[in-house]
C-alpha cells in the first residue's frame, strides 16, 4: 500500500512543497506545531493557533492525518469517518481523550478542501474535526517536523510526545492506540532516558562514543544529572551535565569516548543510567536506564574471505550487520541459492544499514580485492537506492567509500513497481573493488552500506576478498550455483577457484549416503560441472566442492 501511495503522490500531485523524507520510527520525539484552522464552514481561516502541546500537556493523545486532496486512497479513508466518529466519541466534546487534526499536507487550497477541481472531494462536509491547511497563513512544518514520505499518514503522538505511525485504522482501533498511551506521571524530579543513539549493535575495538536523549518526566525543571556507562555489570565511565530542561523537553547528550583495549571480541552487555538529577533523587527509577546487547570486533582474523550465503545462519560467521534505527537491513534471501537482500521496498527514504565483512588482517598482502555480484532493479526511473563499500584502518573511526553505486548505475535490470527478486543469472552483475592501498595494514575492516531511496531490492552474492597479486597461494573455491534448483533432470554445477587445482565434488542424499563424487581438474576462473542427477529419485541432496583450501556446500532438490 505504501508504494501504491508513493507512486501516486509522484505522479499525480501538484508538486509537493518539500521533499520525501523517511517517516518517523517509532518512539520519536514529537515536535510541536503551530497552525491556524479553517473556520466550522470551511471557508477561511479562524485567528485560532492549534498546537500539539495543548493536548499531550494536558494528557491527551493526538491523532493527527497528514493526507492531500487529490489522494485516492486519503479519501477513502475519509470515507470511512473513522476519524469524525473518534473525533465526536472522544474528542472534547466527548470523553476527552484525544484530539484529532487534519491536516492538508500538500499545499491544497480552500476551495479544493470544499470540493474544486483537482480534488478528490468535499474535505470539510461533515469533518467536525481542525482542518489545517498548508497554504498562508499556514505552512509545511508538518512535513518536515514529522518526515511525511507518503499520504495518507496518520501519527499517533501520545502525552509523553512520543510517536507511532499508527495507520488508517478504525475508530476502535485509534481509541485502543491512544489509551495504550503512558500516563504522564506527575513525580517533581523524574529523570528519564527517552532513546539511545549510541552505541549501534557493532562496535570496534572496545571503543565506544554513547549517546542517549534525556527527557524531563517530573514537574521540575532539571539542571544537572549524571550519565554513567555500565559493561557487564560494571561502571566504566560517567560524565556529567548541567544546562536546563523544562517538562517534557529533552536534551541529546554525548559522553566523551571511552576505549578499553582489554574488551575481549564478541558479545556484550552495555547499560546506560542517568542519575543524581539536581543533585537529589530520582522519584521514579524505572525509565533512568537502558540495556543492550553490542557485538565488539577486535579480532582481525586471516584472508581471503569468501562467502555465497548457501547456509540459513545469517549473518554468517564472523560477519556483523547493523539495522540502524528502522528496526529492519540486511537478510539473508533464498534466490540465487543464498544471497544478502537489503529490502528497499520496505525500508523508509534514507534509512541507513550496513552489513560488514570479518575484520581482516592484511598484513602479509602485497595487493587485495573485493569481488561480489549484485542485483537490483529501480521502482522507478529517479530511484536513488545505494549500495557502497566502505574500509576503516582505524577500528572504525572514519571510514572511506570504495565503492558507490546508485540508481541506474547501480541497476541489472529493468525498472518493476513489484518487489523484485533476481530469477536469472543475466540479473546479476559482477563488480571489482581495489583494496590493494590497505595491503600490508594489520586492522581492516570493510562493509557495504546501503542507503534507502524507497526504491526496490537489492542483493549481493558471491563475495570474495582476496589478494590479487598473490592467487597462486590459494584456490579459494567459492561462487558455488546449482541451475536448474530444484531440478527434474541433470543438474549443472558452477564454481569459481582462484587459479587451477583438483577440486572434489561430492553428492550425498539426505541419510548422508553419497550418490556421486568426481574430481574435477578445475581451470582458474568459472568452471561448470553437469551433476547426473537424472539418475536421483525425488529428493533433497546436499553437493558439496571442496579444494586445498576452501570447500562450500549446497542443497539440491529433485522433484519427479
Amino acid at each position: 500500500m505504501k508504494k501504491t501511495r508513493q507512486f501516486m503522490m509522484l505522479v499525480v500531485m501538484i508538486a509537493i512543497a518539500s521533499p520525501l523524507f523517511a517517516q518517523l520510527p517509532s518512539g520519536s520525539y514529537g515536535s510541536d506545531i503551530s497552525m491556524k484552522k479553517l473556520n466550522s464552514t470551511g471557508s477561511a481561516f479562524t485567528d485560532t493557533v492549534c498546537t500539539i502541546y495543548e493536548h499531550t500537556n494536558a494528557g491527551r493523545a493526538v491523532i493527527m492525518d497528514v493526507s492531500a486532496i487529490w489522494c485516492a486512497p486519503c479519501w477513502s479513508y475519509h470515507g470511512t469517518h473513522a476519524l469524525k466518529t473518534l473525533f465526536e466519541a472522544n474528542g472534547p466534546n466527548g470523553t476527552n481523550e484525544v484530539m484529532v487534526y487534519y491536516v492538508e499536507g500538500d499545499g491544497g487550497t480552500i476551495a479544493q478542501l470544499n470540493g474544486a477541481s483537482n480534488s478528490q472531494g468535499n474535505w470539510v462536509s461533515g469533518s467536525p474535526y481542525p482542518i489545517l491547511p498548508t497554504i498562508a497563513p499556514n505552512n509545511s512544518q508538518v512535513n518536515s517536523l514529522y518526515s511525511i514520505g507518503y499520504f495518507p499518514t496518520v501519527y499517533l503522538i501520545c502525552p509523553d510526545r512520543k510517536v507511532t505511525e499508527i495507520g488508517t485504522k478504525t475508530a476502535a482501533q485509534l481509541i485502543a492506540g491512544a489509551r495504550a498511551c503512558p500516563a504522564l506521571a506527575m513525580n517533581a524530579l523524574d529523570a528519564s532516558i527517552f532513546k539511545v543513539s549510541a552505541p549501534a549493535s557493532i562496535i570496534y575495538c572496545g571503543t565506544m562514543n554513547p549517546v542517549v536523549t534525556v527527557q524531563n518526566y517530573g514537574t521540575t525543571a532539571i539542571t544537572s544529572f549524571t550519565v554513567k556507562l555500565f559493561i557487564d555489570g560494571t561502571e566504566k565511565a560517567s560524565y556529567d551535565w548541567t544546562g536546563n530542561i523544562e517538562r517534557l523537553e529533552i536534551v541529546e547528550v554525548s559522553m566523551p569516548t571511552y576505549v578499553d583495549a582489554t574488551l575481549t571480541s564478541g558479545s556484550h552487555t552495555v547499560k546506560l543510567v542517568i542519575d543524581n538529577p539536581n543533585s537529589g533523587t530520582d522519584l521514579n527509577l524505572v525509565n533512568n536506564e537502558k540495556t543492550m546487547t553490542v557485538n565488539n570486533v577486535s579480532t582481525f582474523g586471516g584472508y581471503p574471505v569468501a562467502e555465497t550465503f548457501s547456509a540459513a545462519t545469517f549473518p554468517p560467521s564472523g560477519w556483523s550487520k547493523d539495522d540502524g534505527n528502522d528496526g529492519k537491513g540486511w537478510i539473508r534471501s533464498t534466490a540465487h541459492n543464498g544471497c544478502a537482500k537489503m529490502d528497499f521496498y520496505n525500508i523508509s527514504k534514507n534509512a541507513i544499514d550496513y552489513l560488514m565483512l570479518p575484520p581482516v588482517d592484511m598484513t602479509s598482502a602485497s595487493a587485495m580485492n573485493l569481488g561480489f555480484k549484485v542485483s537490483y532493479a529501480q521502482y522507478q526511473s529517479t530511484s536513488t537506492d545505494k549500495i557502497e563499500v566502505q574500509v576503516s584502518s582505524n577500528c572504525g573511526a572514519t571510514w572511506s567509500t570504495k565503492y558507490s553505486k546508485s540508481g541506474a548505475s547501480l541497476a541489472t535490470a529493468s525498472v518493476t513497481t513489484s518487489s523484485f527478486t533476481p530469477s536469472t543469472e543475466t540479473q546479476w552483475r559482477q563488480e571489482s573493488v581495489d583494496l590493494t592501498s590497505y595491503a600490508g595494514q594489520s586492522q581492516i575492516l570493510i562493509r557495504f552500506k546501503a542507503t534507502s531511496g524507497y526504491g526496490n531490492n537489492a542483493y549481493i552474492d558471491e563475495i570474495n576478498l582476496s589478494p590479487s597479486a598473490d592467487v597462486a597461494s590459494n584456490d579459494m573455491v567459492s561462487g558455488m550455483l546449482l541451475s536448474p534448483n530444484p531440478s527434474n533432470s541433470n543438474t549443472d554445477l558452477e564454481f569459481y577457484t582462484q587459479k587451477s587445482s583438483d577440486v572434489s565434488v561430492v553428492v550425498v542424499n539426505s541419510l548422508g549416503a553419497v550418490v556421486y563424487s568426481s574430481i574435477v581438474n578445475a581451470a582458474q576462473g568459472f568452471n561448470t560441472l553437469q551433476i547426473p542427477s537424472e539418475n536421483f529419485n525425488s529428493g533433497i541432496y546436499f553437493v558439496s566442492i571442496k579444494g586445498e583450501n576452501s570447500n562450500s556446500t549446497q542443497k539440491l532438490i529433485i522433484q519427479k
